[in-house]
């Protein structure tokens, strides 16, 4: 018979039994993003006086600090393991959840760190600062899904994806998929402009403030740095562990909506859960990222262009 393909889907490798590896800083780790997390969504909420994105995180990192301490209560340390995708949904949650409060919490101390540190930054220190403070937040949720997950398994970055797709006209047809997912988009949030005039999308303004006239720059993060961490984390982990227990469909709205909302912009739930849905179809059909982290880049790359140019207003 011919050897097994190390770049065939990973659903259909499983290793011997075995124990997985001790807690070691995992149980650690959630209690003090659970403790982390609590203390934070408090101090929103006291501090907030009707305001509703304040108020919003401040819920939603309650709801994380009960998950996280929920989930630490019960978390698995030396049940059999199948294998490399052998995820224990508790393992899984604890990865989404834990990734986003690290995620916002090394990515939110940086940002200060770097205020304390220049008080009045050039728009050069403000583009160094974004471009610094994305990468601490993709670490935050990199660390996460390394500690809960990819460290007590045999999982290799194959598994998430980062393989060669069923057929390379996957690629080939990047630029179209991308061209379709961004009418879709675009669609979506005209309808919702029209259903809620009073609405506001803070994504101009806040992107504008961050890179300036740095475009170069702007695009490095939006369209290198941001579709490769997401990909992995949104489609390569997050829907294969919902593609391994629930239908495809499911998967995809379920992935879609975690990835909408991790972005934390409420007028553009909707449109991000369509951009998250086609590309976690994309990502079923090719089994592989690249495509997606292909489809993702010219997504973001046309987005950032558009609110980059000094000619056009937010």
């Amino acid at each position: 018979p011919a050897p097994p393909d190390p770049l065939a889907p990973a659903d259909f490798r499983k290793g011997s039994r075995q124990p997985r590896p001790g807690i070691g800083i995992a149980v650690p780790l959630a209690w003090f993003e659970a403790i982390l997390a609590g203390l934070l969504g408090l101090l929103l909420l006291l501090a907030t006086k009707l305001d509703v994105t304040a108020t919003t995180v401040g819920v939603i990192l309650m709801g994380a600090a009960i998950a996280l301490g929920w989930c630490v209560q019960h978390f698995p340390s030396s049940e059999q393991s199948d294998g490399a995708l052998d995820w224990h949904p508790l393992e899984v949650v604890l990865a989404v959840v834990g990734g986003f409060v690290g995620g916002q919490f090394l990515g939110g101390l940086l940002a200060v760190l770097v205020s304390i540190t220049v008080p009045h930054p050039n728009v050069t220190v403000n583009a160094l600062t974004s471009l610094l403070t994305q990468i601490a937040a993709y670490s935050g949720m990199a660390i996460n899904l390394w500690v809960f997950v990819l460290a007590r398994h045999t999982t290799k970055l194959a598994d998430l994806g980062w393989r060669r797709p069923r057929s390379w006209w996957w690629l080939a047809a990047t630029p179209l998929i991308a061209l379709a997912t961004l009418f879709l988009a675009s669609a979506v949030t005209i309808l919702l402009n029209n259903l809620f005039p009073g609405s506001t999308n803070p994504q101009c303004k806040d992107v504008r403030a961050q890179y300036g006239n740095q475009v170069i720059l702007a695009i490095v993060v939006v369209s290198v740095l941001a579709p490769i961490a997401e990909e992995t984390f949104f489609r390569g982990f997050i829907f294969r562990a919902l593609r391994q227990h629930k239908s495809a469909l499911f998967a995809v709205i379920a992935s879609a909506a975690i990835f909408s909302a991790f972005h934390g912009i409420p007028l553009l739930f909707l449109p991000l859960m369509v951009v998250g849905a086609v590309l976690a179809l994309v990502y079923e059909q090719s089994d592989s990222i690249w495509p997606g982290v292909v489809v993702h880049g010219m997504f973001n790359l046309w987005g950032v262009i558009a609110i980059l140019d000094a000619s056009s207003g937010c």
